[in-house]
């Protein structure tokens, strides 16, 4: 497959999508604090939000919700949580995607041992994706488009590599998600995608929090995936409120 085709099987697979799960895993720099924090009371309903533009103008968009408690734990405090709801939307030719993620069971970051400072000392990571479905259902999308044979073989194994590359990135959690600093952070990656083909990332968080408890109200990654000529923007957001 030339690097014209390539880029395009990129383009209609999502690739930029995958590329954005590579974003999230980048660990961003965390300023310290020693600010010492109290245990919030009653329960809380935490929230995340994955938006993804995709070829041809269409969207993904996951939003999963939990439930969540807080309670001491040593010096710190741990936080429990059970899953509530998942909202997907996606275009129809994702639709195998889409209902794979409908019926997944989110742990989110629950248990997470948080220490004195409120950062996150230890999270129970989620299960992995069950990579081999995900692949399939990109190649029948790229089948639909009219690949065949030698084509769908590349694409097989460039898809591999990137998701071998980006499995652990769903699981990646902010240390600082629940009492974040309120503050912006910027990064900046290239990698490569597949030969003669490179990508970069450009990442940039910003965090609000409730001033009397230093809880977390709303923290947004934007990530800004670039492949070749392709720019797209993607955006995870984490919002805590009271149930």
């Amino acid at each position: 497959m030339d690097n014209w085709n390539r880029r395009e099987s990129l383009r209609v697979l999502g690739a930029g999508g995958i590329l954005m799960l590579a974003g999230l895993a980048l660990p961003m720099p965390l300023r310290a604090t020693t600010a010492a924090r109290s245990v919030p009371n009653g329960g809380f309903r935490l929230t995340r939000l994955l938006e993804r533009e995709l070829f041809d103008g269409a969207s993904l968009r996951v939003e999963r919700s939990w439930s969540c408690r807080f309670s001491v734990a040593g010096r710190g405090m741990l936080v429990e949580g059970a899953d509530l709801d998942c909202l997907v939307s996606a275009p129809p030719a994702l639709g195998a995607l889409a209902e794979m993620e409908r019926s997944r069971k989110g742990t989110g970051p629950f248990p997470a041992l948080l220490d004195a400072s409120g950062r996150i000392a230890d999270f129970a990571s989620e299960p992995m994706v069950d990579a081999t479905k995900v692949i399939d259902a990109a190649l029948a999308v790229l089948s639909h488009k009219g690949a065949k044979g030698a084509e769908l073989i590349d694409a097989r194994r460039a898809l591999s590599q990137l998701t071998a590359a980006a499995q652990q990135s769903l699981s990646e959690v902010p240390g600082d998600l629940f009492f974040p600093l309120e503050e912006t952070r910027t990064l900046q990656r290239e990698i490569e995608i597949a030969p003669g083909t490179e990508g970069r990332i450009d990442v940039e968080t910003r965090s609000s929090a409730d001033p009397a408890t230093g809880l977390l109200v709303t923290s947004e990654r934007r990530i800004m995936t670039r492949i070749g000529e392709d720019e797209r923007l993607a955006r995870e957001v984490w919002r805590l409120s009271r149930l």
